[in-house]
Order: C-alpha cells, then structure tokens, then sequence
C-alpha cells in the first residue's frame, strides 16, 4: 500500500464501526491527519483521545442516525 498524505486539520470524520477492527485503524489514520472523530459503534471504543466524540449508533435504524447526527 502507497503512503498518501492528506490533510484533515479543521475537518471531521465519521468513522461507522470505529470503536475496534478495521473501522478503529481507519479512525486512527484520520485521526493521525488532522481530523477530528465522531466514532459511530455499537461497542464502546478502548481510548478515545480529547477532541473526539464517540456516540452509540446503530446505522440499521434511520431514527438512530438522525438522533446522531442532531
């Protein structure tokens, strides 16, 4: 895989099943570039750094998703 470097300083990401597996390294590249995280899970992330949110999402369910994103 080539390194490509983007900036994020100034923007969010939101990272759905970001609290562990694949969603958390894709979390954490964002995070590594600038970008602050709105991490949507089911599960409870391990860490989550200052200038991050972590809210309980369930993506299946649309009122869920617009309670989130109020």
């Amino acid at each position: 895989m080539s390194d490509i470097n983007y900036d994020f300083k100034g923007r969010v990401a939101v990272v759905t099943g970001g609290a562990n597996g694949i969603g958390a390294e894709i979390a954490r590249h964002y995070a590594a570039a600038g970008a602050s995280l709105s991490i949507w899970d089911l599960d409870t992330p391990q860490q989550l750094k200052a200038g991050h949110r972590f809210c309980q999402v369930d993506v299946r369910d649309l009122e869920n998703v617009q309670h989130a994103c109020a």
